[in-house]
């Protein structure tokens, strides 16, 4: 009977330690799995983001003989050739911006709210008033880009374009077609997710305004996820002379 009983409670302290080493090796296995798939994504990262000159002047390179879509060759050869002609402690600091979100969303607003901005005008429309002071209302359509820039690096290009009412072309009354999106991405600043999120125009005293604002992710070695967004604000002021109609503001949030 004490044989028995023996066998039976050794029997049953195998299946309690046998059912705890199960339950152990699946734990360990989807600890592994989640630890696999977290790593998965920051591999994404480290692989993608640049971490040293050469690796920047090869992406550069490879821009100039694969243009991206939306990118011509001869705006791929200003960026190759821009870098090329920086001294090595120019491509340092820039290798340093472009892998630090605070000094890159820095230099993008440096490079657009410090630079006059390109726009086109077209008159569409125009027609004179049957009243005695003969106002005339004349409809331009107006578009241009901004291109934020870390010391002359093109990083993305911003498109809007919008189709203004005038009144002597002095005064903006009414506003059509207000457009933009954020067409070429340069893929040595990893710009991934991006998307509109608000999107505003209205006039006042005579000017329109339009705004947008985008969101993104970029990839950092070493910092990881880092969301944000683009906010840009195309200002017109209708002039006869037709000259600096159009300002820009382009401000970047990180969180």
């Amino acid at each position: 009977m004490k044989s028995i009983r023996k066998r039976f409670i050794v029997g049953l302290l195998s299946l309690v330690m046998f059912v705890s080493s199960v339950f152990v090796f699946e734990t360990s296995v989807r600890a592994q799995d989640s630890n696999r798939s977290y790593q998965k994504v920051y591999t994404i990262f480290d692989n993608n983001v640049p971490s040293s000159i050469q690796e920047i002047e090869k992406l550069l390179k490879d821009q100039v003989d694969n243009p991206s879509d939306g990118f011509t060759k001869e705006d791929a050869e200003k960026n190759y050739k821009t870098f090329m002609n920086m001294t090595n402690s120019e491509k340092e600091n820039f290798l340093d911006i472009i892998n630090n979100p605070k000094k890159l969303a820095a230099e993008l607003e440096k490079s657009i709210n410090e630079t006059v901005p390109t726009y086109t005008r077209e008159v569409v429309n125009e027609a004179t008033t049957s009243d005695a002071k003969q106002a005339k209302t004349i409809t331009i359509r107006y578009s241009g880009n901004m291109k934020p820039t870390a010391l002359g690096i093109h990083a993305c290009t911003y498109h809007w374009s919008v189709e203004l009412t005038t009144e002597n072309r002095e005064k903006a009354i009414e506003a059509n077609k207000w457009k933009n999106h954020i067409g070429y991405k340069n893929p040595l600043f990893i710009f991934y997710d991006l998307s509109r999120i608000n999107n505003d125009d209205y006039i006042s005293k005579g000017k329109f305004y339009g705004k947008s604002e985008y969101s993104f992710k970029l990839g950092y070695k070493g910092i990881g996820l880092q969301v944000g967004r683009f906010k840009f604000n195309t200002t017109i002021t209708p002039k006869k002379s037709g000259k600096k109609e159009v300002s820009a503001n382009f401000k970047v949030e990180l969180f």
